[in-house]
């Protein structure tokens, strides 16, 4: 006497579920499985017990970290996963036809695929996040470079040939004005050694002076303030009787080490325009006022004031300046004569002081 396969019960709608065999059929497959065995040598389908399947999950799951270890590539890595996941498959296949023994395969495959993955995607966009912040460096760099080649020797190299063309000076003059190029061509490669071995807290003026950035504002916009006004080269300068200057001091919270270089870059730029444009120039001021939790640092002249529109390399500067403090650029002439060239910023407390 036997019983039935399926037996009705509220628990079960249908009395026909999905993958379901009735149990001849699988007596069937039983008989089918002895007779291989003992007639065609086959081997018995055995299986790991649980612990022993976990085990191997687990360990395919530390592949693609090791790969990843090994390799340190991202397409070297993706193609050892892919080696792996092929291994991973002729294994399973090698040993149930070889030995009956039955391995999971699927979940070992899902999480070798699913790590490989996600680890080189991960690679991926840390690679990609090194390479940006390479490009953006070099792109400070070389900005940077230009910035400190144009407040010096570009200005010597202009005076020199302004000179040179017009024929005013003494030929003497003018051989002092080239070596003295070359001599700040000269200082300005042992400045950049230093930049490159990391010593980042320090400003190269056109003057050829070195300012600590580690320094409040207010006193480098002083020595700033002082150098460039005593450079040789500029005519403009030989002219001026009055001289202000004045600057409110910044708690060192809102400012970081590029924020301080670009502002007294700006500042440097903004005297060496009214050394070689403002004509006839009497009287220049250089103001820094703090108010209502915003900083203005202005230089305004009397000299004969803008004579071209064109936008300058300093002016862009300048105008790049202000969209990364997030402040306002402005350059205009004065009635009736004179210029001012000013800089606005609202104050915001930084992340870091790099």
């Amino acid at each position: 006497m036997s019983a039935g396969d399926i037996f009705y019960t509220s628990a079960v709608p249908t009395s026909k579920l999905k993958g379901q065999i009735y149990g001849v059929e699988y007596h069937a497959h039983a008989v089918s499985e002895i007779l291989s065995y003992v007639t065609d040598n086959r081997p018995m389908l055995n299986s790991w017990r649980d612990s022993g399947e976990y085990i191997w999950i687990i360990f395919w799951g530390f592949i693609p970290i090791a790969l990843g270890r090994l390799t340190q590539s991202v397409w070297k890595n993706l193609l050892s996963v892919c080696v792996a996941i092929i291994c991973l498959v002729t294994v399973g296949y090698v040993m149930l036809w070889l030995w009956g023994m039955w391995i999971p395969i699927a979940p070992s495959f899902l999480i070798l695929a699913v790590n490989g993955v996600g680890l080189s995607a991960f690679a991926f966009y840390q690679h990609d996040k090194f390479l940006q912040s390479q490009i953006k460096e070099r792109q400070h760099t070389i900005e940077y470079t230009f910035d400190v080649i144009h407040n010096g020797p570009l200005q010597t190299l202009a005076y020199g040939l302004r000179h040179m063309h017009a024929k005013d000076i003494p030929y003497e003059q003018l051989i002092r004005e080239f070596e003295k190029l070359n001599q700040e061509i000269r200082e300005i490669s042992e400045f950049l050694k230093l930049e490159a071995i990391g010593e980042k807290e320090v400003l190269l003026l056109g003057s050829g002076l070195i300012l600590d950035l580690n320094r409040p504002l207010h006193d480098l916009l002083y020595e700033v303030y002082s150098s460039t006004l005593e450079r040789k080269g500029f005519e403009c300068f030989e002219t001026l009787k009055v001289k202000v200057r004045d600057f409110d001091p910044i708690d060192e919270k809102y400012l970081n080490k590029k924020q301080k270089r670009g502002i007294c870059l700006f500042l440097e730029e903004a005297l060496c325009n009214v050394g070689k444009h403002a004509q006839g120039v009497k009287r220049v001021q250089a103001l820094g006022a703090y108010s209502a939790n915003q900083y203005k640092l202005w230089v305004k002249d009397n000299g004969a004031g803008i004579q071209s529109c064109l936008e300058n390399k300093g002016t862009k500067n300048s105008k790049a300046l202000a969209k990364r403090l997030k402040g306002n650029f402005r350059r205009e002439p004065l009635s009736p004569r004179g210029t001012i060239c000013e800089l606005s910023w609202t104050l915001r407390k930084v992340v870091n002081n790099e």
